[in-house]
């Protein structure tokens, strides 16, 4: 028994919460979560004895474990992000979103994947809006940046360009911004951007 610094009551009198470990208990039969908390309460103090020195090596390991794997999920996810610039997000990649994602700028906000991609879509000038409003040869992204920011955080640097054809001289106009991203695991969750534009090509 390894008691905790948090209290629990019983019969209306505290008493220090207990976890149990039976003297036999192998490490590595525990499960993966029961030694995340054993690392993590040993780590911040949270037993008022130390753990074992066996317990507290496999419970360590299966934390280093863990960011190793979420490194490499957050790897797969930034790389994916990049392809999606690249190309114009086509095809955007879905399996890297939630489904309810949320998407937010100075023009807009919206959620659910569907009007995520249509709204993208429509700046790329494949959808009949996007079509009917820009030309297609003088739109384009270029991704400057990508960055994690922490665990749950993402940001990218870009610059979108646009060729409005309800103008006469038709200027390409540059928005040059960043977007940031809340992550659910190693999915986006939501994206919010802001950016400055200037005109080329204006009379």
């Amino acid at each position: 028994r390894f008691p905790l610094n948090s209290a629990a009551t019983r019969g209306g009198k505290a008493r220090p919460a207990m976890l149990e470990c039976s003297a036999g208990t192998r490490p590595s039969r525990m499960s993966r979560r029961t030694l995340l908390l054993l690392a993590t309460l040993s780590l911040t103090d949270g037993f008022q004895r130390p753990l074992p020195s066996r317990l507290r090596t496999t419970a360590l390991q299966a934390v280093s474990e863990q960011k190793e794997v979420r490194s490499e999920e957050i790897d797969r996810l930034m790389r994916a992000v990049a392809r999606e610039y690249t190309s114009f997000f086509d095809p955007l990649e879905a399996e890297f979103y939630v489904p309810d994602v949320e998407f937010i700028d100075p023009f807009n906000s919206l959620k659910g994947l569907d009007k995520y991609k249509n709204n993208i879509d429509m700046l790329a000038g494949r959808t009949p809006l996007g079509m009917f409003t820009f030309e297609k040869s003088g739109t384009g992204i270029t991704l400057h940046r990508i960055e994690q920011l922490g665990p749950d955080r993402m940001r990218t640097r870009w610059t979108l360009r646009m060729q409005p054809k309800f103008i006469p001289w038709k200027p390409i106009v540059r928005f040059t911004g960043i977007s940031d991203y809340t992550l659910e695991g190693a999915r986006i969750k939501y994206e919010a951007w802001g950016s400055t534009a200037t005109v080329s090509g204006e009379r």
